[in-house]
C-alpha cells in the first residue's frame, strides 16, 4: 500500500487509513493532542496530518 498523501482528513478518513475505530483514534489522539491542536472545519489540516503521521507512524509502516 502506498503512503496516503498528506492532505486534510476527517477523523473518519484517518480511522479508515489506519484501519482502526474512532474509539481507538481518540485514545491515540490523547498522546498528541497538544502538539496537533484542534480540528479546523471538521478536518485536520495537512500540517496537522503530518504531525499525526510522524507521531503515530505512517500507515504503510504499521501494516508491515
Amino acid at each position: 500500500m502506498a503512503t496516503p498523501p498528506v492532505k486534510a482528513y476527517t477523523i473518519d478518513e484517518l480511522c479508515k487509513i489506519y484501519g482502526i475505530t474512532r474509539k481507538q483514534f481518540y485514545s491515540w489522539r490523547e498522546l498528541f493532542r497538544e502538539k496537533v491542536g484542534e480540528l479546523k472545519a471538521h478536518k485536520y489540516t495537512p500540517a496537522q496530518v503530518k504531525i499525526i503521521f510522524e507521531h503515530v507512524g505512517y500507515p504503510e509502516d504499521l501494516k508491515e
